[in-house]
């Protein structure tokens, strides 16, 4: 008997995990073939192997070899069980090319002249700093613990349909934590990041990656925070299933990025 789970696209079958997209999410399906494939070498993340693909007309699946997960939503102080961060080698980019390439995803929303659009143009000047190198990785696209279980002592992630190769340095690393931190403030309902929050952030990110300082050799507090929401704003208005929780979200990170950029 196949059990289908609307909600996350997953059915649960007797052998395998199968994941379902149907024609409104062709891309996305596309993504998660691509990327199985490019981080087979890269040891960035623990993937279950893909097992069987089946294209049709109007639905696509993908049959993932089958796990009884030892815990699913694992505790929140065990991110880098998950992701290696040693692996995690950045490139340089040039500014021009960045913000180009923010203006081409947003401009696939296909909202002239909305909210992000403005921000973009105060990013373009914020950038103009001599003082401001960027820096870009791979990155998983909604890497939290919902996305992630264990199996027999090893640690798997899973759904990588919005993997990109061209983040933000450390994208990954925030979304972990700053997940946490926004469903905390739409629990509380509260309306913005209080420095308390900022902080105890950052001080995880020192806390479970002893080396970041030394590796990017540079303040992550001043811009690629910035740059991590501007990224995660876009990627959440382009998604099709937008909902109350996604839209809070989106309220809450646009309101910190008009502060931190006026």
């Amino acid at each position: 008997m196949i059990k289908k789970n609307t909600r996350n696209k997953l059915i649960n079958s007797e052998y395998f995990f199968i994941k379902k997209f149907n024609k409104q999410n062709i891309n996305s399906f596309k993504n998660e073939i691509y990327a199985n494939k490019y981080l087979k070498k890269k040891k960035i993340y623990n993937l279950p192997k893909i097992k069987k693909i089946i294209s049709k007309k109007n639905i696509r699946l993908i049959y993932f070899e089958k796990f009884e997960p030892t815990s699913f939503k694992l505790d929140f102080f065990r991110m880098s069980k998950f992701i290696n961060v040693k692996k995690l080698n950045f490139k340089n980019i040039e500014k021009q090319k960045y913000i180009k390439n923010l203006y081409y995803l947003n401009n696939k929303i296909k909202r002239e002249r909305n909210e992000v659009y403005l921000i973009l143009k105060k990013l373009d000047i914020y950038l103009k700093s001599p003082n401001i190198s960027l820096k870009i990785n791979i990155s998983h696209g909604d890497f939290n613990r919902t996305n992630t279980f264990s199996y027999k002592n090893k640690f798997y992630v899973c759904d990588l349909e919005y993997f990109n190769e061209f983040r933000t340095y450390l994208y990954d690393l925030f979304d972990w934590y700053f997940n946490v931190a926004l469903n905390f403030i739409i629990k509380f309902r509260l309306t913005l990041f209080s420095n308390f929050i900022l902080l105890t952030i950052y001080n995880l990110l020192k806390w479970s990656n002893f080396n970041l300082d030394k590796k990017i050799n540079i303040d992550v507090r001043k811009y690629n925070l910035i740059l991590y929401f501007i990224e995660k704003v876009i990627l959440l208005k382009s998604q099709v299933d937008m909902s109350k929780i996604k839209n809070k979200k989106i309220y809450i990170i646009l309101k910190f990025l008009k502060k931190n950029l006026a």
